[in-house]
Parts: C-alpha cells; structure tokens; sequence
C-alpha cells in the first residue's frame, strides 16, 4: 500500500514551473505544449541571413541572444527543459529554436547552441519531456560535419593562415529543424553541410539531410542552392518540406551546363 501511495502523489503532484511566467498563462492546455521563448524571431525567416563568414567561426545562421525550451504543461505551470542545464560535457544552452515531439509524445527534438568557448553554431539534441536525458544528437567527435570545404578560412581578421580542412568541416555548419520520421527514426533535419553561396548573394544553402537514431549515415535528401527548411512528417509517409528559392541560372537544353 505504501507502494501505491508513492506512486499516486508522484502522478498527481502539481508540476512545478517557473512562478514568473504564471502571469503569462491564461489558460490549461487539454495536453503539454512545448514551445520556444526566444529574444528575437529569426527562425521564422526561411531565406539563410547574408554574410561570406570566412573569418572563424563562420557566418551566424538565425541566432537569437537567448532561447529557451519549454514545456506549458496541463496544469497551466511552464517549466524549463533547457535553460542551465548542463550538457554532459558540462556545457549550456544558450539558444534553441525549431522544436518537434517525437510521435510517442516522449521526446523532443531540437536545435540548439552552446555558449562559447563553443564556436555557437546549432546542432541537433533530443530531451525527454519530462526535462531527463539532454542529450547531443550531431557535432560530436565522430561527425564529419560538412560535405565539401566550407567558406570558413582563417582563424582571424587580418591573419591570413588558413584553418585545416578538418576544422573548417567540423565548424561551419548548422542542423536545425530536426523531426524523427517513425518511432524508430530516421531523422530528417535541414542542413548547412552542403555548402554553396548560390549566384548573385552570399547566402547559405540549407538542403534536408537524414541520418539513423544513433548519426550515423548522415546523408543529404535534397538539393537547392539556396534554403531548404522546416520538414513535416505526412500520415501518407512523405516529408514536405518549405523550399526558398532565388534562382537566376538555367540548365541549358543539352545539359551540360548552367548559364545566367
């Protein structure tokens, strides 16, 4: 009996959030509502920011000063799930954006970026709802990171010493907008690895790329030369997908070539 007793006051016990938001609540969600507070909206914008980024650490992607993940729960509480909450290698969140809830509405899947000395661009991490088990998904040790040389070059402004192409792929990237396709994965997640400028702007390309729960076989799905952005799972098995397009270039009839 006591058994059970344990387990009741833990099911029912009030969740408790953050009193500070308690104003901004108006009313009980019928289900938990994950969400992003952010300083500004820049993941809204599909088109990648302008900028050649060849001085370390590279051009900034959507970043915000501050983001955080939450959880407004069905108790009209609102509970951090990131916010200085130490990664396992001891570093913290500083911003997240583009989070998606795994189907078995257990696990959340987001972008997220690290404080420096960290270079700061986002890559992939998954947390439970319930605020356990923050883990990181990409840019760990064993990832490759980008599929050719980035624009990344010097360490620098006014120093000319190239950075080794092993740091620049590692670096000069950015994963965000990550769903998990099934219970069991793929993800698929929208990418800076694949880097282009396009014509005319120097902005990012972002393609979808998908990878196996555990990051390996990291492959791009896609191909744009500019931005390839929020993936959305379809009850039919598809994935659409936002694609932003500036394009002046033609294939031309005989195909070997591409002209203004």
């Amino acid at each position: 009996s006591l058994v059970l007793f344990v387990v009741l006051v833990w099911q029912f016990w009030p969740v408790s959030g953050d009193p500070s938001l308690k104003k901004y609540v108006h009313n009980k969600p019928p289900v938990d509502i994950v969400f992003t507070s952010r300083t500004n909206t820049a993941s809204f914008v599909a088109a990648a920011p302008e900028g050649e980024g060849y001085v370390y650490p590279g051009q900034e992607l959507w970043q915000a000063p501050e983001g955080r993940l939450r959880v407004l729960t069905t108790q009209g509480t609102v509970r951090e799930l990131t916010w200085n909450k130490p990664l396992p290698d001891g570093q913290l969140l500083i911003d997240v954006m583009s989070p998606s809830v795994s189907p078995d509405g257990q696990k959340v899947l987001f972008a997220g970026r690290k404080a420096a000395p960290d270079p700061g661009h986002f890559r992939l991490y998954e947390i439970r709802v319930d605020g356990s088990g923050l883990r990181q998904l990409t840019g760990g040790p064993d990832d490759p990171g980008c599929s050719a040389l980035p624009p990344l070059r010097y360490r620098q402004a006014g120093d000319q010493t190239l950075l080794s192409e092993a740091e620049r792929r590692t670096t000069d990237y950015d994963d965000v907008d990550p769903i998990l396709v099934g219970e069991n994965g793929p993800i698929v997640f929208a990418s800076s690895r694949t880097p282009d400028f396009g014509r005319g702007h120097s902005r990012r390309s972002t393609t979808l790329w998908r990878m196996h729960l555990d990051g390996s076989d990291k492959r791009p799905i896609t191909a744009n030369r500019n931005n390839d952005r929020w993936p959305v799972m379809l009850s039919s098995g598809y994935v659409a997908f936002s694609l932003w397009s500036y394009n002046p270039e033609v294939i031309t009839a005989d195909g070997h070539e591409i002209r203004p």
